[in-house]
C-alpha cells in the first residue's frame, strides 16, 4: 500500500510482478508528479533480490531527466530514494552495459519526456532483441503507433542491434513534448488485413535460418487461421556487421486490422520451434478478438492514467505486470481503473486519466522549497561559490574539467561564466556536457545550465559516492577526456568505482585511450592510485562508438611525486593499428616508418612493435594511428601519437608520432607535453611536496595550475633549470577521503 504524506510516495517493492514493473512505474510517476519516492523490499522474492544493472540504469535515466536527487541506487540495492526535480528537454543516454532491454529503458523515459519543456532525444544502448521483455521492433511497429492515439509524437531509429550476451544495441529515439495526453479507445478490434513478418540473423549465422524462420511462422499462422485472408509481408535478411553487434537470431511478427490495431508475437532464437512459438504468440492475441496483446496491456495504463478524459481497451486476461501498472498507478495517482469482464475471457480496463498538465508548476514549487532548505541547513560548506571566468588562458574544456572535479572534491558550489567565450563556437559541446554530467552524478550534485553552447553553468555539489556510472560522449568525443575529469573524484569517493565510458577512444585534439592506459595510470600509481583500465572496444571518428572500463579504488590520501631524473631510454614500444576497410600494409609501413626514424634520431635503441589490425567485434568504423612510448631506467615514461586520415600519407603519421617522442626524449625532461597539465590536479590534492622536471608549460598545464590555486589557495612554483626545462612543484592540500579512517 502507498502512503502519501507531505507529497511522499511509499511503494513495497516485492508486491504482485514483485519486479522491474513497479520500479518503472513508480520512478516515471515520481518524475511526473514531483512527489518524493521510496522504494523498499525491491525484488525481495526474486533469486537475486534487489536492483539489477537493467533496473539502475534505467532509474538513473529518470533521475537525469527529472533533475532528481537518487540514493541507493546500486548493484543488489534493496531500496532506492528519489527526490524528483523539474523534468527538462534535453539529450540524454541510458546503457544497459552488457544486454539488458533498451525497450525497458524506453519504457521508463518515454512518459517523463513527454512532459519536458522541450524535445527530447534518448540515445539508448544495449539489447535491441532479447529474452524477457519486448523486442526493439514492438515499440516500433506496435507501441508507438498506437501511442500516436494519445496524441504522442516520437520517432525511434535503430543505429545498431544488440544481442545476448554483447549487447552493443543502439537506438535513437525522439520525443515531442505535449500538453496534455488524449484519451482513446480501443474497443473494436476489426479484421485482420496485413501479416508482416521479420526474421533476422546475425554474426555467424546463416541467412538460410532466417528465410526457414520465416517460412516456418507464416505456415503456422495460416494453418491455425484456415478461414482468414491474409496479406502477407516477409523480410527474412543477415544483419551487416555495421548493424549488429555479435551473433543473434529470431522474429518478430505483427499484424494489422482495418481498424488500425497492431498486435505482435515474437521470440528469440534460430530453431524452427521458435518461428512456432512466435506465430503461436500472434494467433493466440488473435483469436480472442482482443484489441491489444500482452505487452501493451501493460504498457498503456500510464498513458491512460495520465490522459484527459475516458479511455478504455478491450483485451485477454490481465497479466501480473498489468495489474501491477494498474495497482502502482491507483496508489500514487490516487485514481481508479475498471476491470469489467466480457465474452471469451476478455475484459474492457477503463479509467478516467487524471490530465498532468496542471502538476509541473506545483512540482517546480515543491522542489525550489526542498533546495532552499537545503541549502539553508548545508551551511558554511554551501554559503560561497567558485567563480570562474571560463574565457581566461586556454579558454576551453581543461577549465571545465579541473573547476567541476575540484568542485565536486571540495563540495563548494562553483558558478563557471564565458565558457569558451573567446572560441569560433562558444559554449559547452557535447563532449564537455557529457563529462560534467558525469561528474554532477557521480557527486550527487545540482547542476543548472549545463546543456549545448550554454555559457555559463553551475553546480551544487553533493557527497561523492562509489557505484557504477556510464560516459558517454554519444559521437566520437574522447573517452580520454571523460576520465580526466571523473578519476580524481573517484579517488576520494566512499567505495571502489567502475565507469563504463564510450565516444572516441582514438581522436583529434585528445589523448589517445593508449595514453592513459600506458603513461598515465602507470604513474599515477606513485601518487597512491590504483585504477584498472580495460578497452572493450575502440572507436574512431566520425562514428565513436568505443567503450572502456575504467575500475577506480579509493584512497585516503595521495602520497606526493617526485619526477625529476629522467634516466636513460630503455626501451622504446609502437603500437600501429587499421580498422575497418583500410589495408593491413598502412599499420606496416606507419611501424617501419617510425622505427626508422627513431633509431636514426636517437642511436641504437631497443624497440619493440606491435603491427595490429582490429578485430571487427573490437572497433567500431574505419580508423588507423601509431602510438609510441618510452621507457626510461627511472621509471619515467613519455610518448607521442598520431591519428591516419585520407588526408596524411603514412609514412606522415608515423613522422609525426615519432618526431612527437624524439623532441620529448632529446630535451631530458621527466615528463611529456601531456602528462605534464594531466598531473597538476593530483599533485595539489597531495599530502606533500610534488615535483616535476618538464619542457616549456603547455597553455593547458598553465590553465591546470591557475585553476587548483584560483580554488585550493596554494601556490606553484615554476623555476627555469635551463635549455628550456623547468621544475614544476607545490605543497599539495594534504586532501583527505573523509569516508576512509
Amino acid at each position: 500500500m502507498a502512503e502519501v504524506e507531505d507529497n511522499f510516495c511509499e511503494i513495497d517493492g516485492s508486491i504482485l510482478e514483485g519486479g522491474g514493473q513497479i520500479l518503472r512505474i513508480s520512478v516515471a510517476l515520481s518524475a511526473l508528479t514531483g512527489r518524493s519516492l521510496h522504494i523498499s523490499k525491491i525484488r525481495a522474492g526474486r533469486q537475486k533480490p534487489g536492483l539489477s544493472n537493467q533496473h539502475m540504469q534505467g532509474i538513473e535515466l529518470v533521475g537525469r531527466i527529472c533533475r532528481g536527487q537518487l540514493t541507493g541506487c546500486s548493484i543488489r540495492s534493496e531500496e532506492i530514494r528519489l527526490t524528483p526535480g523539474v523534468i527538462t528537454a534535453g539529450e540524454y543516454t541510458g546503457d544497459s552495459i552488457t544486454a539488458g532491454s533498451i525497450s525497458l529503458l524506453a519504457q521508463v523515459a518515454l512518459p517523463c519526456a513527454l512532459f519536458a519543456s522541450g524535445p527530447t532525444t534518448l540515445r539508448l544502448l544495449g539489447g535491441t532483441n532479447v529474452d524477457f521483455s519486448p523486442p526493439i521492433d514492438y515499440i516500433q511497429k506496435v507501441l508507438l503507433p498506437t501511442l500516436k492515439l494519445f496524441g504522442v509524437d516520437a520517432d525511434l531509429t535503430v543505429v545498431r542491434r544488440g544481442y545476448n550476451p554483447k549487447g552493443g544495441g543502439e537506438i535513437l529515439l525522439k520525443i515531442q513534448p505535449l500538453e496534455h495526453l488524449k484519451p482513446v479507445s480501443l474497443m473494436e478490434r476489426g479484421d485482420v488485413i496485413g501479416l508482416h513478418i521479420y526474421s533476422y540473423v546475425a554474426g555467424t549465422l546463416s541467412e538460410s535460418i532466417s528465410q526457414d524462420s520465416a517460412r516456418v511462422a507464416e505456415d503456422a499462422v495460416k494453418k491455425a487461421l484456415p478461414g482468414v485472408q491474409l496479406k502477407v509481408s516477409k523480410t527474412a535478411r543477415k544483419e551487416s556487421a555495421a548493424d549488429a553487434v555479435g551473433n543473434g537470431s529470431g522474429i518478430f511478427m505483427w499484424a494489422e486490422t482495418d481498424k488500425s490495431r497492431v498486435l505482435a508475437g515474437s521470440a528469440v532464437g534460430s530453431k524452427p520451434t521458435d518461428a512456432v512459438k512466435a506465430a503461436a504468440m500472434l494467433v493466440e492475441h488473435l483469436k480472442t478478438g482482443a484489441t491489444v496483446d500482452e505487452h501493451l496491456q501493460d504498457q498503456l495504463i500510464i498513458f491512460m492514467a495520465l490522459a484527459k478524459g475516458h479511455s478504455r481497451y478491450l483485451s485477454g486476461p490481465l497479466s501480473l505486470h498489468t495489474q501491477t501498472a494498474i495497482y502502482i498507478c491507483e496508489q500514487i495517482l490516487s485514481i481508479k481503473f475498471q476491470i469489467i469482464p466480457v465474452a471469451n475471457e476478455n475484459v474492457i480496463v477503463e479509467c478516467d486519466g487524471i490530465e498532468p498538465a496542471s502538476v509541473p508548476s506545483l512540482s517546480v514549487f515543491l522542489f525550489l522549497a526542498v533546495i532552499a532548505i537545503r541549502r539553508k541547513m548545508d551551511g558554511d560548506r554551501k554559503e560561497k561559490f567558485y567563480d570562474i571566468d571560463g574565457s581566461i588562458l586556454e579558454g576551453g574544456g581543461q577549465i571545465l574539467r579541473i573547476s567541476v572535479a575540484l568542485s565536486a572534491l571540495t563540495g563548494r558550489p562553483l558558478r563557471i561564466r564565458k565558457i569558451r567565450a573567446g572560441r569560433k563556437a562558444p559554449g559547452l559541446s557535447n563532449q564537455h556536457m557529457q563529462g560534467i554530467e558525469l561528474v554532477s552524478r557521480l557527486c550527487s550534485g545540482k547542476l543548472e545550465g549545463c546543456a549545448l553552447r550554454s555559457e555559463e553553468l553551475s553546480l551544487v555539489p553533493g557527497t561523492i559516492m562509489g557505484g557504477e556510472y556510464i560516459g558517454d560522449s554519444i559521437t566520437a568525443g574522447s573517452v580520454s577526456l571523460l576520465a580526466q575529469v571523473a578519476l580524481p573524484c573517484a579517488l576520494f569517493a566512499d567505495g571502489p568505482t567502475t565507469f563504463h565510458l564510450r565516444g572516441g577512444t582514438n581522436a583529434d585534439f585528445a589523448p589517445p585511450i593508449d595514453y592513459l592506459q600506458k603513461v598515465l595510470l602507470p604513474l599515477l600509481k606513485r601518487f597512491g592510485v590504483h585504477a584498472e583500465l580495460s578497452i572493450m572496444r575502440r572507436g574512431y571518428y566520425p562514428k565513436g562508438g568505443g567503450e572502456v572500463v575504467l575500475k577506480v579504488t579509493p584512497v585516503k590520501h595521495l602520497t606526493p611525486l617526485e619526477l625529476v631524473e629522467r634516466g636513460d631510454i630503455a626501451g622504446v614500444h609502437i603500437y600501429s593499428y587499421v580498422a575497418g576497410q583500410l589495408p593491413n600494409r598502412m599499420s606496416e609501413e606507419m611501424a617501419k616508418w617510425a622505427e626508422d626514424e627513431i633509431t636514426k634520431e636517437l642511436g641504437p635503441v631497443k624497440v619493440s612493435k606491435v603491427v595490429k589490425r582490429e578485430p571487427e567485434a573490437a572497433a567500431v568504423g574505419t580508423g588507423s594511428g601509431i602510438f609510441i612510448w618510452a621507457e626510461t631506467s627511472t621509471g619515467c615514461l613519455l610518448a607521442g601519437n598520431c591519428n591516419g586520415s585520407k588526408q596524411k600519407p603514412t609514412h606522415e603519421v608515423a613522422s609525426e608520432a615519432a618526431g612527437m617522442i624524439v623532441s620529448g626524449l632529446k630535451t631530458g625532461a621527466a615528463v611529456d607535453e601531456h602528462l605534464q597539465d594531466q598531473l597538476i590536479i593530483f599533485m595539489a590534492l597531495a599530502k606533500g611536496r610534488s615535483r616535476y622536471l618538464s619542457g616549456p608549460l603547455s597553455l593547458h598545464t598553465q590553465t591546470a595550475i591557475y585553476v587548483c590555486e584560483q580554488i585550493l589557495g596554494l601556490k606553484f612554483e615554476v623555476t627555469s633549470v635551463g635549455e628550456g626545462n623547468v621544475i614544476v612543484q607545490c605543497d599539495g592540500i594534504g586532501f583527505e577521503n573523509a569516508h576512509l579512517s
